[in-house]
């Protein structure tokens, strides 16, 4: 039994593996039929489900399936830090809901230490939705709830049996009423696709949502729900692109603008290529500026590298997207270089003088990324910013190490200020060998605790019966779980906590060739005293990256070879009675 389910999984895997290289076109989400299916592995309580390394989880609700929380470019868990509340929106299970396409919130009043189940968002019937967002609107920044929206929006299909083409949307005002309004399902056409994208803005009571659809993106606005407004935007229909991958995260409203970010091919562009960009509008979604986006590729930006591409499923992109207090747009995304097979986190954004590139972290092509039964989920690549922009976060699924055999992912993140050069050492939340943490999502503001401290507040799904080290399944009933992480933002922010190593190693460095920087990780097992020096083709020392008594962990130390000319060079470590040399290039 077991190596039936080792060999599925490992095929399931190969599916993940997906670069703009081979893909032509993002298929359409998953569908599922929405009946409960009885699990066949073991009952029980799963005590390791419930706190993982540095997180607690705390059990929010189920559904009939994991359907509902298994898609990368949805948004299903909302905070606002002025009433201080976390918002749940998920699909519902048939012990409690009409039918699981009924969509149903919870809320939490304190940090998400305990959570309430709302009601149902339905208008009391099933209407089939799939994949929803949510969002809190509070553009007034009242730190009372009496005039303060929960939104969504979703996906529908458009009748038992059938595929995609309807979308669901409506309001709870004030949140956590149980009142809900202005619900409207939408199937007159059936043209609507598998994501829906909706956002408040954060200095006016003015709510967007968007939907995908035969024509082009269809961009909605209102205020009050009683007045609906619905375009598709001067360069935003099938015409203008040659290809539509997918929204760029959850999009987002900074200093009272809308931002849409996507992942598509532009018509006009270098048409064998994916690239990531970004519109604006400076009058509530009235009229929306062109397309900003690196010219050509992202690619082009140190330090990248033209054998890169954008790395997902079949169905989607791990792509999230920020706006920095300056009104500048971040892109974080996973990325597989084709050449040295080497799989990264990566940062495309605008720097002071255009768009600049920086890698967060290298990821473990090893590394399980999705249920047995569904191909959609990937790296799980979620942001977040502090309510004011200048901390940015993110989390990613990886496994623990870099190890080939390490396949079990757990929960990474990583965090820099936007007038930090780099990002800080990515910490490992879960450490859990047994445990595959999946379905992953953030939501996208932090909790600002004072000082440089911040608080991100992460969901995840968990087949109800599976016990580690079983690979989860999303078909049978899924229980949705919230947990908390509390970190100090900054050029060290999580890397104080080591993540745990297996045994000694020294990592080719990356990327290589490179210009003027680049990144050695290595690992230590025990506590030792640790240098690595770099050393010219002669032999000559030109600089010392480490010499000091590390903690057994993982850790990763930059070089800067600003100074230096063109050529090989060696670095080598020494940690206890270990050593290792490698070579590294600098191009310039």
């Amino acid at each position: 039994m077991m190596k039936r389910v080792l060999t599925l999984v490992a095929l399931v895997a190969m599916v993940a593996w997906v670069s703009d290289a081979g893909v032509k076109a993002v298929k359409q989400l998953r569908n599922d039929d929405g009946k409960e299916v009885v699990s066949s592995v073991s009952k029980g309580t799963v005590a390791s489900a419930k706190k993982t390394g540095a997180l607690t989880w705390v059990s929010v609700d189920s559904c009939n399936n994991a359907f509902g929380q298994s898609a990368g470019d949805i948004k299903p868990l909302a905070y606002d830090p002025y009433i201080d509340q976390i918002a749940l929106i998920h699909r519902g299970r048939t012990t409690y809901a009409a039918a699981s396409g009924q969509l149903w919130y919870n809320v939490s009043t304190d940090q998400g230490a305990t959570w309430r189940r709302v009601s149902e968002l339905n208008a009391g019937v099933g209407n089939n939705g799939r994949y929803p967002s949510a969002a809190i609107a509070n553009g007034s920044h009242a730190t009372v709830t009496d005039n303060v929206k929960f939104i969504y929006a979703a996906p529908k299909l458009d009748g038992p049996g059938a595929g995609f083409g309807g979308i669901l949307y409506g309001v709870d005002f004030p949140i956590g009423a149980g009142a809900p309004t202005a619900f409207k399902a939408i199937t007159t056409d059936s043209s609507y696709g598998s994501s829906t994208s909706i956002w408040a803005d954060d200095a006016t009571d003015d709510i967007y949502w968007l939907a995908t659809a035969n024509d082009g993106m269809h961009f909605f606005s209102t205020v009050d729900y009683v007045t609906i407004n619905e375009t598709v935007p001067t360069g935003w229909g099938t015409a203008d692109f040659v290809t539509f991958g997918q929204y760029s995260g959850s999009s987002k409203a900074r200093g009272g603008n809308p931002y849409v970010g996507v992942y598509a091919s532009w018509t006009g562009d270098d048409q064998a290529d994916w690239n990531l960009g970004y519109s604006k509008s400076a009058d509530k979604g009235a009229t929306w500026g062109a397309w900003q986006r690196p010219v050509n590729t992202w690619r082009e930006y140190a330090p990248f590298n033209t054998n890169m591409f954008l790395e997902g499923t079949a169905y989607g992109r791990n792509v999230d997207m920020l706006v920095d207090k300056d009104g500048k747009v971040h892109f974080l995304a996973a990325a597989q270089d084709t050449l040295t097979k080497r799989y990264s986190v990566i940062e495309i954004y605008e720097g002071a003088s255009g768009w600049a590139g920086k890698t967060v972290a290298n990821v473990n092509p090893s590394t399980y990324l999705n249920y047995t039964d569904l191909p959609q989920t990937g790296w799980a690549i979620h942001a977040a910013a502090s309510p004011d922009g200048s901390v940015l976060s993110v989390v990613w699924l990886n496994a623990a190490t870099q190890a080939e055999g390490d396949t079990m992912p757990d929960i990474w993140l990583a965090s820099r200020k936007i007038d930090a050069p780099e990002w800080s050492t990515p910490v490992n939340l879960t450490q859990t060998p047994d445990l595959f943490e999946i379905s992953l999502h953030m939501a996208p503001v932090l909790k600002a605790n004072g000082g440089d401290s911040y608080t991100a507040f992460l969901s995840r799904s968990w087949q109800i019966g599976a016990v580690p080290p079983v690979v989860p399944a999303a078909t049978p009933a899924s229980e949705m779980f919230v947990a908390s992480y509390t970190f100090t933002a900054g050029a060290s922010a999580v890397g104080d906590q080591p993540t745990v190593a297996a045994k000694f190693s020294l990592a080719q460095n990356y990327p290589n060739p490179f210009n003027p920087s680049t990144r050695v990780e290595y690992s230590i097992p025990t506590g030792s005293l640790v240098t690595i020096k770099v050393f010219d083709i002669l032999g000559r020392e030109v600089a010392t990256l480490v010499n000091e008594q590390k903690a057994a962990g993982s850790y990763t130390a930059t070089f800067d070879a600003s100074n230096l000319a063109n050529g090989t060079y060696i670095y080598k470590i020494q940690a206890g009675n270990f050593t290792d040399t490698k070579k590294m290039t600098l191009l310039k």
